[in-house]
């Protein structure tokens, strides 16, 4: 009998290798893999994952595109450059999301495409489609391999000699069927009486559509006389088709039929005959998976959804509620201050103008929420933008707004941009009211806008020499109510950053920052060309 092939178990632990230049990323994946059993192995670079690879083949490989010592898409086109390697399924993860990269990583040969930031349990699904999908191909390439093997096997033993061709059909393990030009049975071997429950006896000199579905039956005898009248093929020398064979009593199965046409004596037809139902069944698990997949998928898209319209409703709700006093608290020290300031102290002025100023900071704060919960559902209106002639429009704004903070700015003419205009507009003035801002203090303030190059990419940057940041509080930048500097120094509500970091993910862009204490700050971004709206 052939070998057969086992189908691993889809919940196995699988080996992984996860490559990725952050550690903070690494541990968050080898924690997330570790946790439902699999064995994770994590590097940091490219030559790094190569190496891995040559020590150990993984089932799978999470891959980062942005790293030092060589990208994603050039490790993904080693990988498959080299025969022991290029059946590993490769699962791009990457902040970079931008068309071209996704078209890239599928081009290279990656399997799939997830990114930064990611929902665990998506990726995680993602993780279990890709492992079950080289496993049930595995065995099925295996199984195929196999059966070919032998089919070939027997195709040399049966062209020796008549005598020595018919103990080879009697003894194969594939069915093996012989009709005449009129479809009647002329030799039915041992493998064919067992697939179909027939004696020897019983089926020889019957017609072959005894083995057919009814409504298949009409379909092969036309098909039949009309090869017989024409010439005019219909599955003879086609290669394999896949075809229902009905058994005995009366039940279906699916098969792979090859027909060939024989000419001894008189006009036959040969067909060699396969079981597939173990391969209809991996196909079909296998659609199972991907259906339950996209269904995951849609379901977790209704649920966000859901959430940003109850978020939206939230956030109204609570403008509406915290506004109202808010107006009333201002309304009244407005009052105090002008009525009442002859009858107080200077102590009690100065209490009443920290009550006004702090009501101030509250509505800023409140208009700074409902702007960044909007970012997400306003709709894009993407154009080519005059980036330089924007700055200095915010900038001059600034100006007039304070005009005795005399501030040096420095603005490279005529760069341009593919974004949407309010929103950019919204980036610049947070931006450049940042440096603005911080470099208060300095006797003579300097702002530079201009533009430079980042990874073979165009990237825009806004430099100020005021009071700096320390670098090891980078990551809490863009986190929303998250402030490296006190109220005292500098006031703030904390929600800018995270707006400009929101608008830029809308535009597929980045943004990072460099600094250093009393030595100023450097925020760069990129605006990917045409980009795709978010």
């Amino acid at each position: 009998m052939p070998e057969q092939t086992s189908i691993p178990l889809q919940n196995a632990p699988g080996n992984i290798l996860i490559v990725d230049d952050t550690p903070a990323n690494l541990r968050l994946l080898n924690q997330l893999l570790s946790s439902h059993g699999h064995k994770v192995r994590a590097v940091t670079g490219g030559l790094q994952t190569l190496k891995a690879i040559e020590k150990e083949i993984p089932e799978l490989i999470l891959l980062d595109i942005r790293m030092p010592d060589m990208d994603g898409f050039e490790v993904c086109r080693r990988i498959k450059e080299n025969s022991n390697w290029n059946k590993i399924p490769i699962i791009f993860i990457s902040a970079a999301s931008e068309a071209k990269d996704r078209v890239t990583a599928f081009q290279v040969g990656g399997a799939d495409y997830v990114s930064k930031p990611f929902q665990t349990e998506e990726l995680y699904a993602r993780v279990s489609h890709q492992l079950n999908i080289g496993r049930l191909t595995s065995a099925l390439e295996s199984k195929i391999e196999h059966e070919v093997k032998e089919r070939k096997h027997k195709e040399t033993l049966l062209t020796e000699s008549e005598n020595f061709s018919r103990k080879i059909i009697e003894s194969a393990q594939e069915a093996i069927i012989t009709i005449d030009n009129k479809s009647y049975i002329r030799n039915f071997n041992p493998s064919a009486c067992k697939l179909f429950g027939y004696t020897l006896n019983e089926i020889l000199g019957k017609s072959v559509t005894l083995l057919m579905p009814k409504k298949y039956q009409q379909l092969h005898l036309h098909g039949l006389n009309n090869y017989l009248s024409t010439g005019k093929k219909y599955l003879l020398d086609n290669g394999p088709r896949e075809l229902t064979g009905v058994r005995k009593d009366g039940s279906q199965f699916p098969l792979e039929i090859n027909i060939s046409e024989l000419v001894l004596e008189e006009q036959m037809f040969v067909a060699m005959l396969y079981d597939i139902s173990d391969r209809v069944a991996v196909q079909n698990e296998s659609k199972r998976i991907n259906d339950e997949l996209e269904k995951r998928v849609q379901e977790r898209t209704l649920q966000l959804e859901e959430s940003n319209k109850e978020m939206e409703t939230f956030c109204h709700s609570v403008s509406h509620d915290l506004r109202a006093p808010l107006r009333s608290i201002n309304g009244f020290s407005e009052i105090l201050i002008e009525d009442y300031h002859d009858k107080l102290d200077d102590e009690g002025c100065n209490h009443l103008q920290r009550v006004k100023s702090a009501a101030s900071n509250m509505d800023d704060l409140i208009n700074g929420m409902l702007l960044l919960s909007h970012l997400g559902r306003q709709k894009m209106s993407n154009s080519r933008i005059n980036l330089s002639a924007l700055a200095e429009q915010v900038a001059n704004d600034l100006q007039e707004t304070e005009p005795e903070h005399k501030v040096e700015f420095k603005i490279k003419p005529d760069m341009t941009v593919h974004a949407d205009f309010q929103l950019l507009n919204i980036m610049l003035t947070n931006l450049i009211g940042n440096a603005w801002k911080y470099s208060h203090h300095e006797a003579q303030p300097r702002i530079e806008i201009g533009q430079t190059e980042h990874q073979g990419k165009e990237a825009y940057f806004i430099r100020d020499n005021g009071v700096g940041f320390n670098m090891e509080h980078a990551d809490k930048l863009f986190v929303i109510f998250r402030r490296l500097h006190s109220d005292k120094k500098f006031i703030g509500t904390g929600v800018g950053l995270a707006t400009v970091s929101r608008i830029l993910k809308r535009h597929n862009g980045t943004i990072w920052a460099e600094s250093y204490i009393n030595e100023g700050a450097t925020f760069y971004f990129t605006l990917p060309d045409n980009a795709d709206e978010r």
